[in-house]
């Protein structure tokens, strides 16, 4: 889940979000790929607009997934930048 609030002017946003696997490789959603993209592009975010505990996916997991501990990370930036417009939002779930 993400969070999310513009105090700001309107802005437009790229979304990235990944997953780092227990062996250390990031990957990044929507397709899970190991070349940096976002996640959503040119999204507007207009003033006083908030967001709170979104889920963008739920998956089953598949069988033979490697154990250990997974790590999402979510963050805005300005659109076509690399110029951060959040923190960073991290999420660590082991896998047994």
């Amino acid at each position: 889940m993400i969070s999310a609030t513009n105090t700001g002017g309107d802005i437009d946003v790229d979304l990235y979000i990944a997953i780092m696997l227990p062996d250390g490789s990031l990957w990044f959603w929507p397709e899970f790929i190991s070349e940096v993209s976002p996640g959503f592009s040119m999204t507007p975010m207009p003033r006083g607009f908030s967001m709170s505990d979104v889920v963008f996916f739920r998956m089953e997991l598949p069988g033979g997934l490697p154990t250990g501990t997974y790590t999402w990370f979510a963050m805005f930036f300005g659109y076509g930048s690399q110029d951060a417009v959040s923190n960073l939002a991290r999420s660590d779930w082991t896998f047994e």
